[in-house]
């Protein structure tokens, strides 16, 4: 009897050290090493985590990062127990299941198709795509399709999603598959640059676009009565006789991609990766920008420091 005891007890022991440990290894956090192109927003998409928690874990009062800048992540859960790890799991499978079943979606009110394609995964210019929609206005109870090939997948309870065109279905291998895309994105770039008898200086540019503070946002629209962000940068290029196209997704292939730290005033930042932008404004220099930002506000100034871009576009 007493040996049994003495057994049950180190059964016992052993048991509580170990979970012990299960608990602490999975509180911990990760680290990423900031690359180019980096944004606290993209960082904080990836890994499930809020840009708050971000800056908290690593003591950061705004937005600005820079490269080879080692990151802690904060974990997006705690695992404690067995019994918590079990409903976390079934949670993310459910979470699963749902983005893989939705292929329609109704616009409710106070929708834009932003936030749409932000919740889904998918970009902006696919669901453009998908519904046959030539400018980003959309109504309430309208029936959108999502992109028929979205595909999700789940890794450490991040939901993420990739997209495949029907051009890369139709390719053999991996690198005809590349090729084919990447011209297909290039071939619904402006086709030509038209300038006007007004000097298409930076400073021109510049001074022209900040004419237009307080304009109110408008989704889809062009005009001095509304813009969109898209809208606001073609009727400023527009007024200099320059093309870059009415959406985003044509206004990133308008000129020669370039670093956040290298734009000028008169080239665009852009929000997304390449190829997905979907937020579009003008540089001013000094890591200043203006553009229309979202629904309910007007044409206004910002600062890299406080809403980093992706990228940026040398247009001129």
């Amino acid at each position: 009897m007493t040996k049994n005891r003495k057994l049950m007890s180190a059964l016992t022991a052993l048991s509580a050290s170990a979970a012990l440990l299960t608990t602490g290894t999975s509180a911990l956090a990760a680290s990423y090493k900031v690359v180019k192109n980096d944004s606290l927003w993209a960082i904080s998409k990836k890994y499930g985590v809020s840009i708050s928690s971000l800056q908290k874990a690593n003591s950061l009062s705004g937005n600005t990062i820079y490269v080879g800048q080692t990151l802690k992540i904060p974990s997006s859960s705690k695992t404690t127990s067995f019994k918590s790890t079990t409903k976390t799991s079934s949670k993310t499978a459910a979470v699963k299941a749902t983005a893989t079943s939705s292929t329609t979606y109704k616009v409710a009110k106070g929708d834009t198709l932003w936030s749409i394609a932000k919740k889904y995964g998918v970009s902006v210019s696919a669901l453009q795509k998908a519904n046959n929609l030539s400018s980003s206005l959309i109504y309430i109870g309208q029936s959108l399709k999502l992109a028929s090939s979205l595909t999700s997948y789940t890794t450490n309870g991040v939901t993420k999603s990739t997209t495949t065109s029907s051009t890369t279905k139709s390719t053999t291998t991996k690198t005809k598959s590349s090729t084919s895309t990447s011209k297909t994105a290039v071939s619904q770039a402006p086709t030509s640059i038209k300038r006007s008898s007004t000097t298409a200086s930076s400073a021109n540019i510049t001074a022209y676009a900040l004419t237009f503070l307080g304009v109110p946002y408008v989704w889809g629209g062009t005009t001095p009565s509304g813009f969109d962000c898209s809208g606001y940068v073609q009727y400023v290029y527009n007024h200099f006789g320059i093309n870059v196209g009415r959406t985003t997704y044509t206004q990133q292939y308008a000129g020669t991609k370039i670093s956040v730290a290298s734009a000028q005033a008169g080239d665009l930042y852009f929000w997304g990766s390449y190829g997905s932008a979907y937020h579009v404004a003008i540089a001013l220099g000094g890591g200043q920008y203006v553009m229309a930002p979202a629904p309910g506000q007007v044409v206004k100034t910002g600062n890299v420091s406080s809403y980093t871009p992706s990228f940026a576009v040398r247009v001129l």
